[in-house]
């Protein structure tokens, strides 16, 4: 009984904040394709250079789970972006993004950084993950929006997922999943971290 009591007090003291998680990813084992690319995914061609792209391929006997798997050959000297849909965040929520890889490289989960009125502040790029396996391999991303003004375009109010594959790698991936959990009081951000 006062156990019960002392934890009552704790919550009219501090408050009680439950977290909420929210799914970032949609069509996160590309199973949904459209003029071979995944339905909510999109290339950036934005780091197109002598007008040379790494490319994706769809491949169905890959496929760590479901019928389909992803491709990311990046044959350049640029990175090469997918960029997904679009995603409400709030300064101190918590991303957490997954996905299973094999292949030879490296990649990282990143993500870009929007304003309320859909204005791109920045990205935020963990250190990439060097990957030499030909069986699958779970690898784990934390990133934690900033809070911060952006050159006085204001704070965050939406990302978007990215899947970075840096300059001779060819990276396959399938079962990407994103969280974010919402920010609780007092959480630092800007934090990223990889496993």
């Amino acid at each position: 009984m006062n156990k019960l009591i002392a934890l009552l007090w704790l919550v009219g003291i501090y408050g009680f904040q439950a977290s909420a998680e929210i799914q970032v990813i949609n069509n996160n084992s590309f199973e949904e394709v459209k003029n071979n690319v995944p339905v909510n995914w999109a290339i950036n061609e934005y780091f197109k250079k002598n007008n040379k792209l790494g490319t994706i391929q769809i491949l169905s006997e890959s496929a760590q789970d479901g019928q389909n798997c992803l491709l990311i050959k990046n044959d350049t000297t640029q990175v090469f972006h997918l960029i997904g849909a679009l995603v409400a965040a709030t300064p101190g929520d918590v991303l957490r993004m997954s996905a299973y890889v094999k292949g030879k490289g490296t990649f990282r989960l990143s993500i870009y950084m929007y304003n309320s009125e859909n204005a791109w502040l920045d990205g935020l790029y963990p250190q990439s993950i060097k990957i030499e396996s030909s069986g699958w391999e779970k690898k784990d991303f934390e990133i934690i929006i900033p809070d911060k003004e952006f050159k006085d375009k204001g704070k965050v109010a939406e990302i978007r997922p990215v899947i970075v594959v840096d300059s001779d790698s060819e990276i396959y991936l399938d079962n990407f999943s994103g969280q974010i959990e919402k920010a609780a009081i007092g959480a630092s951000t800007g934090e990223t971290s990889k496993k």
